[in-house]
């Protein structure tokens, strides 16, 4: 197991803001991330993707955000991507819109 897949594993071990189990949400947004990326050639399912529901404690942001990242290696750099509501209300319309935002 490499750095970024242990990253990837701890994070869908944690439960979100209610106390529910995230595997399953996480797995689907990580689907939707990859499509609205285009990361779906089977080289880039080597790509990392974490996906985290965050409480938000800055002025003018909801109590719970949840917080994708995309940990490319060629070249190495992370890409953030924010939904600003509970994991287990992201649709995949919200993905993209995401996704979309953080490139222009």
């Amino acid at each position: 197991m490499n750095f970024f897949s242990s990253l990837q594993h701890e994070s869908s071990m944690k439960p979100t803001a209610d106390g529910k189990d995230t595997r399953e949400l996480q797995a689907r947004v990580r689907a939707w991330t990859r499509e609205a990326l285009g990361l779906v050639n089977p080289c880039d399912e080597d790509i990392p993707i974490t996906v985290s529901e965050l409480r938000c404690a800055e002025e003018g942001c909801p109590d719970v955000e949840t917080v994708i990242g995309v940990l490319y290696t060629n070249p190495r750099r992370i890409s953030k991507y924010k939904v600003f509501m509970a994991l287990q209300d992201v649709k995949q319309e919200d993905v993209v819109k995401a996704c979309r935002v953080a490139q222009s």
